[in-house]
C-alpha cells in the first residue's frame, strides 16, 4: 500500500496553482530490475518523483525550488531546441523538463535521477526507441562529467558498474555493456558477480530487454 499527501503548489513560472503529490510510505514486492528499478507498488509510485504545472510544463523535483536562473533557462531559445530535440511524451516529458533544469543549474545528481526516469517512463508506455535514447543521454551524461560507474552506487563500485552494464545493454551497446559486466565480476562478489554473469549471456544473446534480478524478463 502507498499513503500519499497531497499540498497545493504555484508555479513560479506562470502562477498556476497545482495539486502535487509527495509518497509517505510504500512497499515492494517481488523482483526489481537488474538496472534497479523497484518493483510494484514502488514501481508504480514513478509518477510522484517529478512535479509539473499543469499549465506551462515546468517540472521539477520540486517546483518552488526553481530559482530564477532556472526560470530564464525554461523560457530561452536554448532550452526549448535541446527539449523540442527528442520525443519524449508524457511523465517522460516531465522528467526530461527536470533533467535539463538540474543539469543547467549543475545538479548532476538530481539530473540523471530524471533522466533515468525518462527511460522508465518510456517503457511503461511501450515507446522503445525513447526509452533507448534516454539510455544513451544518461550515458552520455556521465561520460561528459567524467564520472566513473562507481558514482552510481556510492561504496559499492561493483554495484555501479553492473547498473551501467544494464543501461548500456538496454540502449543496444551490447560490447561496451560486456566490458562494464565484466568489470563487475572482477570487483564484486557472489550475487554481483552473478547478475554480472546474467548480463554478459543476455548481451550475447542481443536481447536488450527489461529483466529482473532473478533473470526473467518483465513484460510490461
Amino acid at each position: 500500500m502507498t499513503t500519499l499527501y497531497d499540498s497545493t503548489v504555484k508555479c513560479p513560472n506562470c502562477g498556476t496553482l497545482n495539486t502535487v503529490y509527495s509518497i509517505g510510505s510504500t512497499n515492494a514486492f517481488g523482483p526489481g530490475d537488474l538496472d534497479t528499478r523497484p518493483p510494484h507498488m514502488a514501481r508504480s509510485n514513478i509518477m510522484y518523483g517529478v512535479e509539473s504545472c499543469t499549465n506551462c510544463g515546468l517540472s521539477a523535483g520540486s517546483l518552488g525550488s526553481v530559482d530564477k536562473s532556472g526560470l530564464a533557462y525554461f523560457k530561452s531559445e536554448e532550452f526549448r531546441e535541446v527539449h523540442d530535440s527528442v520525443p519524449f511524451v508524457g511523465l517522460a516529458e516531465n522528467y526530461w523538463t527536470a533533467y535539463l533544469l538540474a543539469l543547467k543549474a549543475g545538479a548532476l545528481d538530481e539530473a540523471v535521477y530524471h533522466i533515468l526516469r525518462v527511460a522508465w517512463a518510456s517503457d511503461d508506455t511501450g515507446n522503445d526507441e525513447a526509452a533507448r535514447m534516454a539510455r544513451e543521454i544518461m550515458i552520455e551524461t556521465l561520460h561528459k562529467h567524467k564520472k566513473k560507474p562507481s558514482y552510481l552506487a556510492p561504496g559499492k563500485p561493483a554495484t555501479g558498474y553492473l547498473m551501467l552494464a544494464d543501461i548500456t545493454r538496454r540502449a543496444g551497446r551490447l560490447d561496451d555493456a560486456i566490458e562494464l559486466a565484466r568489470h563487475a565480476m572482477e570487483k564484486g562478489k557472489d550475487f554481483v558477480r552473478e547478475l554480472a554473469k546474467l548480463e554478459i549471456d543476455l548481451c550475447e544473446r542481443n536481447e536488450t530487454g527489461c529483466f529482473m534480478v532473478n533473470g526473467e524478463k518483465r513484460l510490461h
